[in-house]
């Protein structure tokens, strides 16, 4: 296969005509489309590649001649392509479809745990499938683990556990200690828990971070703020 040219304009170009090269695409060239278009996806927050990503992994998936490491790694794909296009729905149940076949996937587990939360549905199963992230993690670098940790106190705080929850972020926090979801989900513990002084200063501390937050952040982080004044 001929290399993609860098550059995302001619690399849709090149992918466009790479499946439309062939009448019948292989379920392995689909899962490189899929990754490809995923990527633009990424990148450029393009709806349109992520459509296309869609596409091409549920091709590869629903391809009962494939192998089955194909399928998993096309309904992997599907599942990452359906969270950021919006689909939760869909994204959860891909997702839960590569942990039945992949019952380890650290990443796969991880997002699952993540979108459940953001659904608040089965969330003593996202608690669980977190703290089964921490322990298949503990070889990868700290802002990782910091990440997963974020994760697992996030189910424990909207499964209604916020001690926990923020047990789970004060030691992410020795981690990664100015990283702004861990500080802004400790906020929002102290304010379960009725602590708003505590609250204040997590909240301090975040607003000396001069990075933009994302979207999502920034609206937690104002209705956090207040709940402080």
């Amino acid at each position: 296969m001929a290399a993609a040219p860098s550059g995302t304009a001619p690399a849709r170009d090149w992918l466009g005509s790479l499946a439309a090269g062939s009448s019948e695409v292989s379920p392995t060239t689909s899962v490189i489309l899929a990754q490809a278009w995923l990527d633009i996806g990424i990148q450029t927050g393009d709806p349109a590649a992520l459509t296309s990503a869609i596409a091409a992994a549920r091709a590869a998936s629903t391809n009962t001649a494939a192998d089955a490491n194909i399928r998993i790694a096309a309904q992997r794909i599907l599942a990452n392509a359906l969270d950021l296009s919006g689909d939760l729905d869909g994204a959860i149940a891909a997702y839960t479809e590569v942990k039945a076949q992949s019952p380890d996937d650290i990443a796969v587990l991880n997002n699952l745990a993540y979108s459940l939360v953001r659904k608040r549905e089965r969330l003593p199963e996202a608690v669980e499938m977190a703290k089964r992230v921490i322990e298949l993690s503990k070889d990868q670098p700290s802002e990782v683990r910091a990440n997963y940790m974020d994760t697992l106190a996030q189910a424990q705080l909207a499964a209604g556990q916020p001690a926990e929850a923020l047990a789970t972020f004060t030691t992410a926090l020795t981690l990664v200690p100015m990283m702004p979801d861990l500080l802004l989900g400790t906020a929002e513990c102290h304010l379960a828990l009725g602590d708003k002084e505590k609250a204040r200063e997590s909240l301090t501390r975040l607003a000396t971070i001069k990075t933009p937050l994302s979207p999502p952040l920034q609206a937690r982080a104002t209705k956090a703020n207040a709940a402080v004044t």
